[in-house]
C-alpha cells in the first residue's frame, strides 16, 4: 500500500476524503474497526455504504472502491467474512506432531 501521504496527493485518490482515508489506513495496517460508511464498502455492500455516506464520501465512492482495489491487499476486504477474519485473526495453530 503507497504511503498515506502519497495518496493524499495522488491524482484518483486525493478526492477521498481524509477522516475516510484515515480510517482505511487504521483498518489495513492497525486492524481498527471502521465506521459503518467503511464498512460497507469493505464488506461490498453498496446500498449499505450509499445510504450512510456524507455528501463527501459519496462523491468519492469510485475513487475509493479504486483505491481499495489498487493498494489494499485482497485478503482484507471483500466480504463480510474476510473484513471479520481481519479484524479478528485467529491464532496460528501449531502442525500436528510440531513441538
Amino acid at each position: 500500500m503507497i504511503a498515506y501521504e502519497q495518496a493524499r496527493q495522488h491524482s484518483e485518490y486525493c478526492r477521498i476524503p481524509e477522516h475516510v482515508l484515515a480510517s482505511v489506513y487504521g483498518f489495513v495496517e492497525h486492524r481498527q474497526a471502521p465506521g459503518h460508511f467503511l464498512t460497507c464498502v469493505l464488506t461490498n455492500d453498496l446500498f449499505g455504504a450509499v445510504g450512510r455516506a456524507d455528501k463527501e464520501s459519496g462523491a468519492a465512492l469510485r475513487e475509493l472502491v479504486v483505491f481499495l482495489h489498487m493498494e489494499v491487499r485482497s485478503d482484507a476486504f471483500g466480504s463480510p467474512q474476510k473484513v471479520r477474519e481481519w479484524l479478528y485473526p485467529t491464532p496460528e495453530q501449531p502442525e500436528a506432531g510440531a513441538k
